[in-house]
């Protein structure tokens, strides 16, 4: 339960940094190259000082290297498609889509050897009924749609594999600056090669730095709940809360339409959610 709740405050924030992103991208403040090195700054500052605090650690077995190499090369897939998803589809949409990593995760967590009791299985198809249903009635846009669905299948992945590092081998804070400082890596060159703008200069406005900083909090917080659950049952609660903000959010800063019918639909999923939770 205790992962349950740092994640429901870690996708607050989330929301508040997915939602910044969009608007300033789409006010051309700034390109995603931008933002994406802005968050893996300031979340690679997080994770700097707690693994050098009283407290902290940094721990990487060399065993885990092999895997490690390929995790850095998917989460940098996954930073690039979720920035650019965010910056196009409407945010029901994307927390919407993002939740059809569960079943996956499900089965890759039961391949790990984690318990799945029949309830978090059942949880699982009322959220699919409940994301059909909204399908049907289109509640989805496509905008986006097959970049978001893309971070929904590579999430179990890059989930999977960071679950297993941190339990057997790595510290979170290890593994975080390892990821993090890859993917600050390659938006930097995309964002001075690419983009051609100095993402240093930007960081001195106020509105990209509270974004960048929300997004650390939302990295920071919920990388250490997946020490408290299997990462299916966490990943369940990020997904869920996720939908409840991008909904609240989307209809209040981006005024997205078929609010009840989304609502209705977010019931289904919190059911679900809460039956995968016990």
């Amino acid at each position: 339960m205790f992962g349950i709740i740092l994640q429901g405050i870690a996708s607050f924030f989330g929301e508040i940094s997915g939602s910044l992103e969009k608007w300033m991208v789409a006010k051309r403040v700034e390109s995603f190259y931008a933002v994406g090195f802005q968050n893996s700054l300031v979340a690679l500052a997080f994770f700097l000082v707690f693994a050098f605090s009283y407290g902290g650690s940094f721990r990487l077995h060399p065993d885990s290297f092999p895997t490690l190499a390929l995790l850095i090369a998917l989460s940098i897939a996954q930073a690039y498609a979720t920035m650019k998803g965010t910056a196009v589809a409407s945010r029901s949409t994307f927390n919407f889509i993002r939740i059809g990593t569960l079943p996956l995760l499900l089965i890759l967590d039961l391949l790990a050897g984690y318990a799945i009791n029949p309830w978090q299985i059942a949880g699982i198809i009322v959220v699919m009924c409940a994301l059909f249903f909204l399908f049907m009635n289109h509640g989805i846009e496509k905008k986006g749609a097959g970049l978001v669905a893309f971070t929904a299948i590579n999430a179990a992945i890059t989930l999977s594999i960071y679950k297993w590092h941190v339990t057997v081998w790595n510290s979170v804070a290890a593994e975080q600056l390892v990821l993090i400082g890859s993917q600050m890596a390659y938006f930097l060159v995309c964002s001075v090669f690419i983009a051609k703008e100095n993402p240093f200069r930007l960081l001195n406005r106020r509105l990209p730095f509270l974004q960048s900083a929300s997004y650390a909090t939302d990295s920071f917080i919920g990388s250490f709940a997946y020490l408290f659950a299997p990462a299916s049952v966490i990943l369940a609660a990020t997904r869920s809360f996720a939908v409840l903000w991008g909904i609240l959010f989307g209809n209040k800063v981006f005024h997205e339409k078929k609010l009840e019918l989304k609502i209705i639909t977010f019931v289904a999923v919190a059911v679900g959610i809460i039956m995968m939770a016990f």
